[in-house]
């Protein structure tokens, strides 16, 4: 069951992982809109071992911009 948000808003679920035997780290989130329904989805990995909050962190700049490409 997905939780739902106030009416004219977007839920945004961030998550990463962090593999420190292989130097890199992966993050993703998923928008939803106010019914719970699918908008878009992002995951990628790079190179390095941050701090967790760092890592789950790193698609703020994409966030930022997704206004734009709609």
């Amino acid at each position: 069951m997905v939780e739902t948000t106030t009416q004219g808003r977007v839920k945004c679920n961030i998550d990463a992982a962090i593999f420190e035997s292989e130097k890199c780290f992966g993050a993703g989130f998923c928008l939803r809109d106010d019914l719970g329904q699918f908008l878009i989805a992002k995951t990628a990995y790079q190179h390095g071992v941050p701090k967790p909050a760092v890592a789950a962190m790193s698609f703020i700049k994409f966030l930022l911009v997704l206004p734009l490409l709609f």
